[in-house]
């Protein structure tokens, strides 16, 4: 779209999946302000708070195949609509088969929020391919610093070891393993905590840890002061 139309802006855009056969468009919200000149499509967003989240509790193949789910609150006549801050507004995830589709330059990035209102305090970018399905590992490589300067547990932890994308009904420990201990979340899990953009889950009844870690942190929402360290629960 930003190719194409340079002048587009940010906002909910209808998209073309042509490898969903039952619903081939689906609304996705685009990023199209970016430093870069880029767009950006948003396909998993974790805000802190709330509970019985898109991403929680599913599926291995709702999590390869699930198109992003919108909040109830955020349907206006049907379609999705955001307020003036829709990163802060939303919390939706998108079948990790279709990331490739939406990403046409191959390049993955990954954001996050101390708390509400501090703005980004760390941003990360790579280019990225998969290796073959069933398993769907993640590879990374010429990353960069976007914003900040602390490497996230998403990549030290999980994506540098090559762990294969992996749900409650696919965990090789259901009833303990890192996908039962993160309320069923698809995730690439090398270790159960650093990166995880589900935070501590459910499990424990915390709440408010349920948002996403840049890495690991066994204590609770960061701040303005902390920010530079990526450290503690946040909006990834």
């Amino acid at each position: 779209i930003k190719s194409v139309y340079p002048s587009a802006a940010s906002g909910v855009y209808l998209l073309m999946l042509p490898r969903a056969r039952r619903n081939p468009t689906s609304y996705f919200y685009c990023n199209m302000a970016s430093a870069d000149n880029t767009g950006w499509t948003l396909v998993w967003s974790n805000i802190r708070g709330g509970a019985g989240k898109p991403h929680s509790q599913m599926t291995w193949t709702n999590a390869i195949n699930g198109l992003f789910s919108w909040p109830s609150a955020n349907i206006l006549n049907g379609a999705p609509s955001t307020t003036s801050n829709p990163l802060e507004s939303f919390v939706g995830y998108t079948g990790v088969r279709f990331w490739q589709h939406l990403s046409p330059r191959g390049k993955i990035r990954y954001d996050w929020s101390a708390d509400f209102g501090l703005g980004i305090a760390q941003s990360y970018e790579c280019s990225y391919t998969y290796l073959a399905p069933p398993s769907y590992t993640l590879a990374v490589s010429g990353c960069v610093f976007r914003t900040g300067s602390v490497v996230p547990g998403l990549v030290n932890y999980h994506v540098a070891g090559g762990y294969a994308f992996s749900a409650a009904d696919r965990d090789t420990a259901p009833t303990g393993g890192c996908s039962w201990q993160y309320s069923g979340t698809p995730f690439w899990y090398g270790s159960c905590w650093s990166g995880s953009i589900w935070g501590d889950g459910d499990i424990d009844n915390k709440g408010h840890s349920n948002a996403a870690y840049w890495i690991n942190s066994a204590g609770g929402f960061a701040s303005a002061a902390t920010a530079s360290t990526g450290a503690g629960g946040g909006n990834g």
